[in-house]
């Protein structure tokens, strides 16, 4: 949880996504470097819905674990298979997805992948 002090300016509930540097030991992006780089509000913010109500977190920077293990590979070359099939599909055909994803809320390409991954 980021600590304010009093004469900081208060920090917005709008930011999402990634905010400042990544603290730690150190980083170097494209020649900068931040080593032992301190401020309490750098992380991804998020902004869920959940009940009506709205949920603002704050987390840590992570970095992806690599190498992959031989199941996530499998996962993600079916998901890459899925999302090619999708490009080949015609405008009419895409449009048909579009109208059946609309009863879960969602847009035609999440509905097309989740019956994909499903049945390959």
């Amino acid at each position: 949880m980021a600590i304010k002090k009093p004469w900081e300016p208060p920090i917005g509930f709008l930011v999402q996504k990634k905010f400042g540097y990544p603290n730690g030991l150190g980083d170097t992006w494209l020649g900068i470097s931040h080593l032992g780089h301190e401020d309490p509000y750098a992380g991804i913010y998020q902004r869920n819905h959940k009940n009506g109500h709205q949920i603002c977190t704050r987390s840590r920077f992570y970095q992806q674990w690599k190498p992959r293990t031989p199941n996530q590979i499998a996962a993600a070359q079916k998901f890459a298979a899925g999302m090619a099939e999708w490009k080949n599909l015609t405008d009419e055909e895409k449009k048909q997805y579009n109208e059946r994803a609309k009863k879960y809320r969602i847009e035609g390409v999440n509905l097309f992948m989740r019956e994909y991954m499903l049945s390959n």
